[in-house]
């Protein structure tokens, strides 16, 4: 998209926009996310002393999984929302928040703290999610349930959504 002032401003979700030009891709972002997925949970298990390990991990893995791709689309639609309100707020939205946060979110405490807010929506989901629905076949206390969604929570936000896209886009023109 071309603006007045020359500045182009580039899509704020190459990853998404990559998965959909190169579908080959899924191949890596699906199984690279069931196995982090996985992991932090089997390692959560493991240091919170929980017995039953694999038959909680049957019950849940897959509900972990799929509300963690929700969650990272509920972020990723706030982070998305930021480039469709550019025409309403004016050169100064532009300037610090369109093109920051598709760009570097490091450019300005705006589009940092925009984008920080899109990364604990999408660690909220997941922590809600994960806490009202994937644990519920299981044997786990309400307690061991919220820590399990917390570390889920905390070890599985999407950070990438702090990824400076300038650096790519750098590298490709």
């Amino acid at each position: 998209m071309k603006r007045k002032n020359n500045v182009r401003l580039y899509n704020l979700l190459l990853p998404l926009w990559a998965l959909l030009l190169l579908p080959q891709l899924w191949l890596i972002v699906i199984p690279g996310n069931f196995l982090i997925d996985s992991a932090v949970l089997l390692l959560s298990l493991h240091f919170l002393h929980i017995e039953g390990k694999k038959e909680i991990y049957k019950r849940s893995i897959l509900k972990i999984f799929l509300f963690g791709f929700l969650s990272d689309l509920a972020g990723s639609l706030l982070l998305f929302l930021s480039q469709l309100v550019d025409a309403y707020f004016g050169d100064w939205w532009y300037q610090n928040m369109t093109n920051a946060i598709a760009m570097n979110p490091f450019e300005n405490i705006f589009a940092f703290l925009y984008v920080l807010a899109a990364l604990l929506l999408s660690g909220g989901c997941i922590y809600l999610l994960n806490r009202r629905f994937s644990f519920r076949k299981t044997s786990l206390s309400p307690a061991l349930q919220k820590r399990l969604s917390l570390l889920l929570a905390v070890f599985t936000a999407p950070y990438l959504f702090f990824f400076p896209s300038n650096l790519i886009y750098r590298s490709l023109f």
